[in-house]
């Protein structure tokens, strides 16, 4: 049965689109509107509805279905699968610093799993060049920000990760970083865009270099570089 329920889809305006649409689309099925098994509208009625074209749609579309969580069947349109992987809610997250430096042991561990994928898979001279000029778009648009709905810019790292081609990594990677976003959100902390880049640049230097280990030491800085600065030293007692 095709969903009809489209509340709350409003057109999008931000550069970085399609990530929005996969943040709309789950939306969308997180609220119950889809259950496994729905079609989705058709692509006409999506697109309009978030205001974005066809081709940015698809592209939406296609990151989730390399991971599991949509199916799209040649004539017939594209449907929810069946959940086959546990979603980590936001209940599960005690919002204090406890709770944070178990959100950063898990993305700690994720990254540092992805870095070690790409060093056996995906580090290619044609996916460093695409991870320079990412880096570069990222700098010049001063993207390393939170969006509306305490999203972050993580297109770094999710590069990185679908270069991997492993499907279990990327999965466990979008869902910490939606963690990641509500949590620091809720908090009310934005990271100087300057630092993130300057990471950044340290890990795609270290990517460059083939040195899979300081690639690990840069990502491990970066992700545990807000936790003082969130709560200070003397919240230890």
């Amino acid at each position: 049965m095709e969903a009809t329920r489209n509340e709350g889809l409003t057109p999008i305006h931000r550069t970085d689109v399609y990530r929005e649409v996969i943040d709309r689309i789950n939306t969308l099925i997180e609220e119950g509107n889809l259950k496994p098994g729905d079609r989705l509208p058709s692509e006409r009625i999506l697109a309009e509805k978030l205001g974005v074209s066809r081709t940015t749609l698809r592209q939406g579309i296609k990151v989730l279905e390399s991971i599991g969580r949509l199916e799209t069947r040649v004539g017939s349109g594209t449907y929810l699968c069946p959940d086959q992987v546990p979603q980590i809610s936001i209940q599960d997250i005690d919002i204090d610093r406890k709770g944070v430096q178990d959100l950063i042991y898990a993305r700690c561990s994720i990254e540092l799993s992805v870095l070690h994928a790409f060093f056996v898979r995906g580090r290619t001279p044609e996916n460093l060049t695409s991870l320079e000029d990412l880096l570069k778009e990222d700098e010049q648009s001063g993207s390393h920000k939170l969006y509306a709905g305490y999203r972050y810019n993580f297109r770094f790292e999710e590069a990185i990760a679908a270069m991997t081609g492993n499907k279990i990594l990327i999965l466990q990677q979008q869902q910490v970083h939606a963690l990641w976003s509500y949590v620091w959100g809720k908090l009310g902390f934005i990271p100087r865009r300057s630092h993130g880049y300057v990471q950044h640049r340290s890990i795609l230097d270290a990517l460059k270099d083939g040195e899979e280990e300081l690639s690990c030491i840069y990502m491990r800085r970066h992700v545990e570089r807000d936790l003082d600065a969130l709560f200070g030293p003397e919240a230890e007692k």
